[in-house]
């Protein structure tokens, strides 16, 4: 996902709602440098807002709802905030529920990519969090098994977009992230 907030903020800005403290901008940067000769100014177009629990989730998600963005919007890892075992299921599916809504709202004015990594088995009671991000989601990339190793741990990916596209919006190329991601399982 931060190799994607790199290629997005080329040309365009983009929004990064990062749930899990996983946006490492140093990360982005080095994905810049060959594209680039002013990283600066490509990691000025990233709007970048982090949370750490599942009320401050849901703030930042409503957040971004009340002053929708035109341009891709990348949620990196939603769930760990909604998987505290200080916050009770019945809270914890609250707080996704309108965390999903507002991912909805969000997704009529731009494109919202979504990662997520399975839920740990120590867990396993809120995997209904994950099924409901995948039932809401237009698509569902999951890494192979086979690319576990390549990478820290296994991720999905999700993508919400209810808005029609007429050509005048920037589209963010997915078949373009499948071919990076399988080349880089090769290697």
């Amino acid at each position: 996902m931060l190799e994607l907030t790199a290629m997005l903020c080329l040309k365009q800005t983009v929004t990064v709602l990062d749930c899990g403290n996983r946006a490492d901008m140093y990360a982005v940067a080095r994905h810049l440098r060959p594209f680039t000769h002013d990283p600066v100014a490509a990691l000025g177009r990233i709007r970048l807002s982090r949370a750490f629990t599942g009320y401050q989730t849901v703030a930042m998600f409503e957040a971004a709802t009340s002053a929708p963005y035109s341009d891709a919007v990348l949620v990196l890892d939603i769930l760990p905030t909604f998987l505290d075992e200080d916050l009770e299921l019945e809270d914890a599916q609250r707080l996704f529920d309108r965390a999903l809504d507002c991912l909805n709202a969000l997704s009529r004015h731009a494109p919202v990519v979504i990662s997520a990594k399975p839920i740990p088995t120590i867990a396993r009671e809120r995997g209904m969090l994950l099924d409901a991000l995948r039932e809401q989601a237009d698509f569902c990339w999951e890494e192979p098994p086979n690319f576990v190793r390549y990478c820290d741990a296994k991720q999905f990916v999700f993508v919400k977009q209810d808005r029609i596209q007429d050509g005048t919006h920037n589209r963010i190329n997915y078949a373009n992230l499948a071919t990076r991601r399988s080349r880089a399982k090769t290697l």
